[in-house]
Formats: structure tokens, C-alpha cells, sequence
């Protein structure tokens, strides 16, 4: 026998012992890899989280003497509980790891203690929530995991499609119109549609917000939405809707064919606006109103959760529209408002220029973003989302309604994972 075949021999179980060995170092270490390749071979994000850490670290020391403050006109009790639930709020804001989104949660919170705490504590938890559901979602969604929450969201569309439905043919076991100031109550179904939204103008935001994410699966299946919206009425949301789709069209077919297709669908969307929907222009005289006033405080705007109220030390009035008056012109009725019905004048009322500031930093941002990626399927249907929000933010306030927040924010938040 050969002296390298005994060798031969007697190394063998070395060599699988040796394998065995790195195959059990490469399964431990598979979950640290990400890690380790990061912080090597990413120097900027290395130092970006040694600030942010930092930073946490000083304001845990900060918070110690803070915690202690005393604020005048103020049981010493009640303070130190608002400022702890503050100051908490502040710290987590850190961990998004997104600057604009800490500006803005600190700006809250620095108009909620300036206007001395009497109005806006429901604005304060619900930031404070939708922050948290911004985090949740950045740590826990992957690239992979987008598509997979996205058939769920056309599921809940679906569903309230088909109650949408039953609405219209009379039926409604959930949400229905009572009159109590009629003789007796009068008591009806809703012949409207509005599925699980409880208003039609609502419903049909929901499927405008669903017609850019229907390109990720059928780009052609998707105008289909604009029945739902068609029949909801709602101007604003059929151009979102419709503007959305031109823009998404542009990143998945070529020009020659999405110029045709844009002049086909804005020939056709003229006898909707003028047999179906037109634009509500009576909303103007309340926005002129309120833009009058935001002069006033031009820096931080009027304080939180302001514009309703009209029992404040510093507002003491309501705004309203479509008054009534009588032959003998008496006031008989009125249309009070809570809200200015876009987003972006309730900004600059409520959280002030800076606020707005704030907001166009965080847009700036996301377009960045966009530009810089790679135009997937999902990343373009994910901005075409984010494109339908800015439009019909311009007469409605879809972010302020909890219904629709619990969406809009993880979705938001799942765009910028799709342009990384």
C-alpha cells in the first residue's frame, strides 16, 4: 500500500471533522453577517448610529434633571407626569432614525407645552402611536415582505367592496342613519356606498389608495378601482387615482404608448367631471378664512387641535360654512367646521410655518429616495401611494382619520424600504 493512500486514510476524519466544523460556524453566524458586513463595510452608518446612541445617551441624563422641572400654574404632581410622558415621547422619536420625523414629534410636543397643555393631548398620542407604528414597521419589514402585506390590503379592499355592495341594495347591519331630533327618530339604511369607512367620500379615497398598489400584481386590472370611486363620487379622488396611474405607467411601458394612453384617459375622465363629480370650490371661502388667520401666528400656527375649538384663551371662535338664514335674516342653520378639510392648510394653522418646514424636508427626502432607486414594481406602485396622499390631502384629511392612518403609515414607511 502506498504511503500517500495511508495518509490518505488516517486524514480523512480530519477533513470531515474540519467541514463539519465550518458548516456549523457558517450557521451560527449567518444571523451576524448582516452585522458585521454593515458596520465594515458601512463607515457612515457605523458613525450615524454611534451619534444616534450619543445622543439617546445624553438625553437620558437630560431627562434626569428635566423630570425634576416644575412648571408655574401647575400642581408639581400633574407637571412632572407631563413631562415625563413628554420627554418619553421626545426620546423615542430618536429611534426612527429618520431626522424629519424626529422634528416633527419634537415640534408637537414643543406646541403642546407652549399653548400650556389645554388643547391638542389627543394629537400628541396619536403622532406619538403613528411614530411607533413607523418604527414597527422599518424593524420588522424586508424588501420580500412588502408584496405580502400588499394582498392583504387589497383583501380589506375587496371586503369592503362587497359590503360596499350590500349597502347599495339596502341593507346595512352596522352603520346607519338615525335622525334624533325628528319626531319619534327616523331610522334608515345607507344606499351609499361606503363599506367599512362609514362615509362614501372616505370609500372612495380607500380605492384610490388601492389602485396604484393593484399594479404590483395586474398593471392593466388596476384602473377597475375607478368604478368604486366613480360611484362613491369624489372628484379629488378620481384625479388622484387617475394621476397616480399615468405616473406609474411611465416607469412600466414605453413612452410612445403611455403619451396615447394618458390623452385617452384625460378625454375620459371630462364627462365624469361634468355629469358625475365637479369640484367642490365652496370649501374656498373657509380656507381663504383660516389662511387670513394663520397671519396671526404665522411661526407656530394657532397650537394644536385648534381649528375646532372655539373655547380656547386665544380662540374663542368656530368656522363654518353653507349658513342658512330666514326671511327675516335670522341665522336657521349652519355647517360647523372641524376641520379645514386639507391637510396642508391644517399644518400651517395648527403646527405653524415650521411645521410645514418640517413636512416639505420629509418630502424632499422621499423624493430623493425614489431617485436614487431601483424602479421595481413595488417601489413604483409604492410612490405612486404616496402620490395619491399629497392630491387628495388637498381636500381631505385622510392621516387624521384612525381608520385610514393605520395603513397609510406602514405603507409609508414600506416606500422607503422599497427604495433601499
Amino acid at each position: 500500500m502506498r504511503i500517500s493512500t495511508i495518509i490518505g486514510y488516517i486524514a480523512r476524519p480530519f477533513v470531515i471533522a474540519n467541514r463539519k466544523v465550518c458548516s456549523i460556524i457558517e450557521h451560527i453566524s449567518r444571523p451576524v453577517k448582516p452585522f458585521l458586513r454593515k458596520k465594515i463595510f458601512e463607515p457612515q452608518t457605523f458613525i450615524r448610529d454611534i451619534t444616534l446612541a450619543k445622543a439617546i445617551r445624553i438625553g437620558l441624563v437630560a431627562f434626569m434633571f428635566y423630570g425634576s422641572a416644575q412648571l408655574m400654574g401647575m400642581k408639581s404632581r400633574e407637571a412632572q407626569q407631563f413631562i415625563y410622558m413628554l420627554g418619553g415621547i421626545v426620546l423615542f422619536s430618536l429611534l426612527v432614525k429618520n431626522i424629519w420625523i424626529t422634528l416633527f414629534m419634537t415640534w408637537t410636543v414643543f406646541l403642546f407645552s407652549l399653548y400650556k397643555f389645554t388643547s391638542g393631548h389627543p394629537y400628541v398620542m396619536n403622532v406619538f402611536l403613528g411614530c411607533i407604528l413607523y418604527y414597527l414597521t422599518k424593524v420588522s419589514v424586508r424588501q420580500e415582505h412588502i408584496r405580502w402585506y400588499v394582498k392583504f390590503f387589497m383583501l380589506f379592499i375587496a371586503i369592503n367592496i362587497l359590503y360596499a355592495i350590500v349597502q347599495v341594495l339596502g341593507y346595512d347591519w352596522i352603520y346607519w342613519l338615525s335622525d334624533s331630533n325628528a319626531p319619534g327618530g327616523i331610522v334608515q339604511n345607507m344606499d351609499h356606498p361606503s363599506g367599512f369607512m362609514a362615509n362614501d367620500g372616505i370609500f372612495g379615497m380607500l380605492m384610490a389608495f388601492g389602485l396604484p398598489l393593484l399594479t404590483i400584481f395586474n398593471l392593466w386590472l388596476a384602473p377597475i378601482l375607478l368604478i368604486p370611486i366613480c360611484i362613491s363620487t369624489g372628484s379629488i379622488n378620481f384625479m388622484a387615482a387617475g394621476i397616480a396611474y399615468i405616473f406609474i405607467l411611465y416607469f412600466r411601458i414605453n413612452r410612445a404608448l403611455w403619451v396615447g394612453i394618458m390623452i385617452v384617459l384625460a378625454l375620459a375622465s371630462i364627462p365624469y367631471f361634468l355629469f358625475v363629480d365637479s369640484p367642490d370650490w365652496t370649501r374656498l371661502d373657509v380656507w381663504k378664512l383660516a389662511l387670513q388667520d394663520t397671519q396671526l401666528h404665522p411661526i407656530t400656527g394657532w397650537g394644536l387641535d385648534s381649528f375646532r375649538r372655539d373655547n380656547l384663551p386665544h380662540k374663542q371662535y368656530s368656522y363654518t360654512m353653507n349658513t342658512a338664514y330666514n326671511k327675516e335674516k335670522r341665522q336657521i342653520d349652519m355647517a360647523k367646521w372641524d376641520n379645514p378639510h386639507n391637510l396642508y392648510i391644517s399644518l400651517l394653522f395648527e403646527w405653524g410655518l415650521v411645521g410645514v418646514l418640517i413636512m416639505i424636508g420629509y418630502l424632499c427626502h422621499l423624493g430623493t429616495l425614489f431617485k436614487k432607486a431601483i424602479k421595481y414594481k413595488e417601489t413604483v406602485a409604492l410612490a405612486g401611494f404616496v402620490l395619491v396622499f399629497l392630491i387628495v390631502s388637498i381636500a381631505n384629511f385622510p392621516i387624521f382619520l384612525s381608520r385610514m392612518a393605520v395603513f397609510i403609515i406602514p405603507l409609508f414607511a414600506m416606500y422607503e424600504i422599497s427604495c433601499q
